[in-house]
């Protein structure tokens, strides 16, 4: 069941001072993680002046992307750095000038970005980015265009090309199917290399069953040789359609690979996270082990459970997500609606957000979702958290699981200091036909956004006072007697939460940029 290497290796056996064309996008696209608001197509070339390709790569950011977002590619192998080969280029063509900066990562030196200014906006311009005594085991490279920017500018770039690459070695791949309505008393996979083969996978039947087998030495793709291998799922002896034919995607030389599917649907009612209660939990929240519960630090914050509680004392941090409290491993299905409930409050009124990502694919949010809480209409939420015990709810449908998708669960609460509760946290499949009630996304309508010196609101229900956070947490502004705007202009340039209340008490919660 193995592909020969042979081709591989011939391919990219270059001796130094050559250059290699690392990405060229006019065939097969290769495999890309995209992260921080920004997106990833090939398209016609907007201009074959100064670059004669057909296809190039195109990507920008949305309105409520990250200054850091782009588009990571690994590589499937290694680049040969060499005191003659440190210089990588890539072609750049945008309406726009601005930054774009390229990235080695994944190297025993630590990752290094290095920044270059596309200057000649309606012109593709080749910029250089030069890696000074780098080793020569690097296996990704990253590019983000339009950095250090909020903008929804798109950008264009091509030929790709640097220092020569060595094909990576054999993986080892896990396949791990997991039975979410316990129907499955046989579980078997087929590689399109020997179709006629089913291997069976070992497991005990019973709702969450996880049925599993193991591949030794299997051939991955690279960066220039995509791998075309798929598989598909057989249960009790019957081919499973959405599970057959699927890609592998599974790099060369790369750590051993976990091919991750769920077959079937999840008893409605039901958490897919576990003990969400922290019941017999106490003590210090450290790292998590398994599917249990666990903390992150980037910058020292700490955690514990006292009564079946969750205590977060975090440090400040610009960055949100140098504080988490996180569960990883738990099952969810494509094409399934989860809804997402937990009980939290604060020492003082802050902001908190909470996230269902990918982080073995460039922390992709795995699902979209309808609520007004949600950052950019996928499964990444802000919520201002009172001092008062409330329950807070939100849904997604996940749509974004991969074949090695590792499933994480996150709240990110390092923006303020403040100490924080949680409890009663459930993460519960839908049952199909039910009607979910959302947050009430469409209730209001906050324009212009951006905005510049007022900001309007179209709404059926009369708000009374409105307050606005800065991304920190912290009240900038408050308004009493809301008519249909509010002036934003002494604001500073950026992000902004804004909570309105009406004469009832009811509250409505979103997001807004100030320009």
């Amino acid at each position: 069941m193995l592909l020969s290497l042979v081709a591989g290796v011939a391919l990219f056996g270059f001796s130094n001072g050559q250059t290699t064309t690392y990405l060229d996008f006019e065939g097969t696209a290769p495999t890309q993680f995209v992260f921080g608001g920004s997106d990833f197509a090939i398209v016609e070339n907007p201009s074959k002046v100064g670059n004669l390709s057909d296809m190039v790569a195109t990507t920008k950011k949305g309105e409520v992307s990250e200054t850091w977002g782009g588009v990571a590619f690994p590589l499937g192998g290694t680049i040969n750095f060499a005191p003659t080969e440190q210089v990588f280029s890539v072609d750049v063509f945008s309406y726009v000038a601005g930054i774009a900066t390229f990235k080695v990562e994944q190297g025993a030196q630590g990752a290094v970005e290095i920044k270059a200014n596309y200057t000649t906006p309606g012109y593709w311009e080749t910029l250089t980015y030069t890696f000074v005594d780098r080793n020569p085991d690097y296996k990704q490279i990253v590019v983000f265009m339009g950095f250090e920017t909020k903008d929804t500018d798109e950008w264009f770039y091509d030929n790709v090309k640097g220092p020569g690459f060595t094909a990576g070695g054999p993986v080892d791949v896990t396949f791990n199917v997991t039975d979410l309505g316990g129907t499955a008393t046989s579980v078997e996979v087929a590689l399109s290399d020997a179709p006629a083969t089913k291997i069976a996978l070992t497991g005990e039947a019973g709702e969450g069953a996880v049925w599993t087998t193991a591949f030794t030495g299997m051939t991955g793709g690279t960066i220039l040789v995509p791998s075309t291998l798929t598989y598909t799922i057989y249960v009790n002896g019957e081919a499973v359609e959405e599970l057959t034919d699927l890609a592998m995607n599974i790099m060369a030389g790369s750590a051993p690979v976990t091919i991750a599917k769920n077959y079937g649907s999840a008893p409605s009612g039901t958490s897919v996270l576990n003990n969400g209660s922290f019941d017999g939990i106490e003590g210090p929240l450290v790292g998590r082990t398994g599917t249990e519960w666990g903390s992150w630090t980037g910058n020292g914050g700490a955690a514990e459970i006292t009564g079946g509680v969750v205590t977060v004392t975090p440090v400040q941090a610009g960055d949100n997500w140098n504080m988490q409290i996180e569960q990883l491993g738990f099952p969810l299905a494509n094409g399934t609606t989860y809804t997402v409930t937990f009980d939290a409050w604060a020492a003082t009124e802050r902001v908190i957000a909470l996230t269902i990502e990918d982080p073995i694919n460039g922390y992709a949010l795995l699902g979209t979702s309808p609520d007004a809480a949600s950052l950019t209409g996928r499964s990444k939420w802000e919520f201002i958290i009172s001092t008062t015990r409330t329950t807070y709810t939100v849904t997604t449908a996940i749509d974004g699981m991969k074949d090695n998708t590792q499933t994480k669960f996150a709240f990110l609460l390092a923006q303020t200091a403040d100490m924080v509760y949680l409890d009663d946290v459930t993460l519960i499949a839908v049952e199909p036909g039910v009607a979910v009630e959302n947050s009430k996304v469409n209730s209001v309508k906050l324009y212009p956004n951006p905005a510049v010196n007022d900001l309007y609101l179209s709404s059926s229900t009369s708000y009374n006072k409105a307050v606005v956070y800065n991304m920190l947490g912290a009240k900038v502004k408050e308004v009493s007697n809301v008519s249909r705007s509010i002036n934003v202009s002494e604001l500073k340039s950026g992000v902004y939460m804004i909570r309105l209340t009406s004469v009832d008490g009811e509250t409505f919660t979103s997001k807004f940029m100030k320009k």
